[in-house]
């Protein structure tokens, strides 16, 4: 088994011995995935930065995919003044409270989380399509100004933006009492009839 041992060398009790059966500790640092590739006898000294490219790389995720709804709406909700012909969707409160609620969590302020009260501070802005683009330079200043605000503003349990999107998309297509699900349902029952 591989032997690393972190703390202080030469305090008595201010370090401990830990031991894999690889040479992989992933659980020593929390966050660092540490891969001792030989024996030695001096200490070794581990510089460790922090690293925005999954932050970047998980964001442009969101990005497309909410990209990818708008596309989706946008389809289903066209109309044709040449051809008078319309979306499947077209009209319908639906497709409309689909497009206001996903597009007020995007646009909406978030105070009290920290240094960053929006979207818009730390590179995430709407176009004249109601699509989203990241200005990944923007996303990087603001991670490196302040990391905590920032993981706060995405991630706070109840107030950040992924609460707040889980709570839409609950509220929207939910199992229970999801709009969707209710219409999806409702015109089953229908159908049904």
């Amino acid at each position: 088994d591989a032997l690393v041992f972190r703390g202080a060398e030469g305090f008595p009790g201010a370090g401990i011995l830990v031991s894999s059966p690889t040479n992989d500790f992933d659980d020593l640092i929390d966050g660092v995935n540490l891969t001792v590739a030989g024996v030695g006898d001096a200490p070794a000294v581990i510089d460790v930065a922090a690293s925005d490219d999954a932050l970047i790389d998980a964001v442009q995720d969101f990005v497309d995919a909410y990209n990818a709804v708008r596309s989706d709406l946008d389809e289903l909700t066209v109309f044709d003044p040449d051809t008078l012909s319309t979306g499947l969707l077209f009209g319908t409160n639906e497709a409309l409270r689909v497009d206001t609620d996903l597009s007020r969590v995007v646009t909406d302020r978030y105070l009290g989380l920290g240094a960053y009260a929006s979207l818009e501070q730390i590179g995430l802005s709407v176009d004249d399509q109601g699509r989203l683009e990241l200005d990944r330079t923007a996303l990087r200043t603001a991670f490196e100004e302040d990391a905590a605000s920032l993981r706060t503003l995405l991630s706070d349990p109840n107030q950040g933006v992924v609460a707040r999107f889980n709570a839409a998309i609950d509220q929207l297509a939910g199992e229970e009492n999801g709009l969707l699900t209710n219409r999806t349902d409702s015109l089953q029952a229908s159908i049904d009839s």
